[in-house]
């Protein structure tokens, strides 16, 4: 046995400068990727090319990734796979209150008779643009119906109505309502006399 490379460092040691890049381009725009999925990243668009345990261990010695032995179970349920386009439409979301109260999101898509289904895996809308054409790329499928699910507007469905921020105030004795620090005096007549002591909806 040789040992001519006694205490000497490897060949398969990263470059400190090079780890340092490295890491500063996880932290900058790949903060929230696992290990696979930053490595071709690194390599794509980067032109860094490194084995994927090499870029866990810089994640790991950021603080950018924790090892799946050191986390807390985590329970995800089955999905079947949708069979039509059209039939499930996935949009970013994000885990802060950019909804205000997360009332007229929801809102709108009672109106369309559409169901939201909240997956708590928040997306960067900026990254979003890139990453779906690799995403499809790689995971896209060809749906198992032909059939399309979108659908065309009712006539009875006006857009700009169903969009419009809404919020509830009460109609007071006198036939006022208050909206962001302003007074609104409804017109007296039959019908608004009929409003008050209710809730209108302020569009």
């Amino acid at each position: 046995m040789g040992l001519g490379r006694f205490n000497r460092p490897s060949n398969n040691r990263l470059d400190d400068a090079l780890a340092d890049q490295v890491i500063k381009i996880l932290r900058s725009t790949y903060a929230d990727f696992e290990p696979t999925l930053a490595t071709e990243k690194l390599r794509t668009r980067h032109g860094i090319d490194l084995a994927k345990q090499t870029v866990r261990r810089l994640q790991i010695a950021g603080g950018l990734w924790i090892p799946r032995k050191l986390r807390p179970p985590k329970i995800q349920q089955p999905r079947q796979r949708r069979a039509c386009l059209g039939e499930l439409v996935q949009i970013g979301g994000c885990e802060h209150h950019w909804f205000e109260d997360r009332t007229q999101f929801g809102r709108a898509l009672y109106e369309l008779n559409i169901q939201g289904i909240c997956a708590n895996t928040p997306a960067a809308n900026a990254f979003m643009a890139t990453y779906v054409p690799d995403y499809n790329a790689l995971f896209g499928k060809v749906p198992c119906e032909a059939h399309d699910a979108h659908r065309a507007i009712r006539e009875d469905e006006d857009l700009d109505q169903i969009f419009t921020w809404r919020e509830q105030r009460k109609v007071t004795a006198n036939l006022t309502l208050h909206y962001e620090r302003k007074l609104y005096l409804l017109a007296d007549t039959p019908q608004n006399r009929g409003y008050a002591g209710k809730y209108l909806d302020v569009y």
